[in-house]
């Protein structure tokens, strides 16, 4: 085209709305991951348990992150696969899953491994599918993803205050203790996806008065959910992630941030958070479960009796869901707790052990935290929030979050470690 020549407005209108389909879709992509069991319930999406057909029992997350690389696919853009295999953490999680699927299927082992491809596996192609986008485009996620998580949140303190979840639970299941539910469903789900954001806004340039704003949230909608163990390691999150680097680090950003005012809105803050525990009814579940109710902390105990550690081999490689059924049956065991424990039953020392390295590695390694201590720090403090309930052993969205905000670079949200 010459240089007076004029532009094709077809060309011009095909490229706009081409940038318009992507952000749309980015948007419903991260929307997609915060609808949980409850939600989608409503809308007749029944999964888990009680999912009426094969259909449901993968999250709609799954569905849609499909569709777009197989839409990608038969564009001949193999982009997202290229940004897949790049990545050496990605690449090597991603072996370690498929070895342990074939291994599955070859053993007779595969039960209910529908939640690998859309907790486990999901992650990958969402960072890989969200990388492939124009980068001014695919920057917006994590802010997508924060504003959602303070909505989620708001939402819990809602419930919290009437006592009335948006999206109820079946009646019962909590007995009389009321727990918020917002958008993420189960209160253990939700409290994981909120550590985790968590754990971002104290990683992130942000001044700091709006740091510890997000932080007031995120920490009282921990509370709303009644999750000891996400709340206990989230406070260890602040000491390591936070207090400790704004007295030691040289990093500009910590140089740079008033002490003095920090510790002001620490105390503040901790008074807060004590006097909402102690003196009103959002502490109603933490208090009752820490000092009056054991049947919490006695199940979670009880579940390492189904390893049987008197037969050291049993539990080095996967065993039939039967055998798992039984050992439940006998050790009385209702619900297992700890995703560690039912990996170990379903998966088997060895493969445990590869999978959690590898997990390990791809969510450090991939994530924008460039200190190596400190990126491996926020990766043992989310396994260690996840340690205290199932999650991970379930259908979440917690670690294709966890991947968006911290593998997708956003110069809004810059890492200061």
């Amino acid at each position: 085209m010459g240089p007076y020549a004029l532009p094709n407005p077809g060309a011009g209108a095909g490229i706009i709305s081409m940038r318009g389909l992507q952000k749309t879709l980015l948007f419903l992509l991260i929307i997609v991951c915060f609808m949980g069991m409850e939600m989608l319930e409503k809308f007749g999406y029944v999964m888990g348990v009680n999912a009426t057909n094969t259909f449901t029992k993968l999250h709609p997350l799954a569905y849609l992150v499909t569709l777009l690389v197989v839409a990608n696919v038969l564009q001949f853009d193999y982009s997202i696969f290229r940004n897949l295999f790049l990545s050496k953490p990605a690449r090597y999680y991603f072996l370690v899953l498929l070895t342990l699927l074939i291994y599955l299927v070859l053993t007779n082992t595969a039960s209910n491994v529908a939640y690998i491809y859309d907790s486990l596996l999901l992650p990958i192609l969402v960072v890989s599918y969200i990388r492939s986008l124009p980068s001014d485009i695919a920057a917006k996620a994590p802010h997508y993803a924060l504003v959602l998580i303070l909505v989620n949140s708001l939402m819990a303190i809602v419930e919290r205050l009437f006592s009335q979840n948006f999206f109820p639970f079946e009646e019962g299941l909590f007995h009389d203790i009321f727990r918020s539910s917002a958008l993420l469903g189960h209160p253990l789900n939700n409290a994981l996806i909120t550590f985790v954001f968590v754990i971002f806004v104290l990683l992130i340039d942000l001044p700091t008065l709006r740091k510890w704003v997000y932080l007031l949230i995120l920490l009282t909608a921990l509370i709303c959910f009644g999750a000891r163990g996400s709340l206990y390691v989230a406070v260890v999150a602040v000491v390591v992630l936070y207090i400790y680097p704004l007295f030691t680090s040289s990093k500009p950003y910590f140089v740079q941030s008033s002490k003095l005012a920090v510790v002001v809105i620490l105390i503040v803050s901790v008074l807060m958070m004590a006097y909402l525990i102690l003196f009103t009814s959002f502490g109603e579940r933490l208090i009752d479960a820490s000092f009056y109710d054991d049947d919490s902390a006695g199940a979670r105990l009880e579940a390492f009796k189904l390893l049987e550690f008197s037969k050291p081999f049993s539990y080095m490689w996967a065993r039939p869901q039967p055998r798992i059924d039984y050992l439940q049956d006998i050790y009385d065991v209702k619900i297992i707790e700890n995703f560690i424990i039912v990996w170990l039953l379903k998966y088997g020392l060895v493969f445990t052990s590869l999978l959690t390295i590898g997990l390990f590695f791809f969510l450090s390694l991939s994530s924008g935290v460039r200190n190596w201590f400190y990126a491996f720090a926020m990766v043992g403090l989310f396994l260690l929030a996840a340690a205290t309930n199932n999650s991970l052993a379930v259908s979440t969205t917690a670690l294709s979050l966890f991947a968006i905000i911290f593998s997708v670079p956003s110069d809004r949200y810059r890492f200061v470690l």
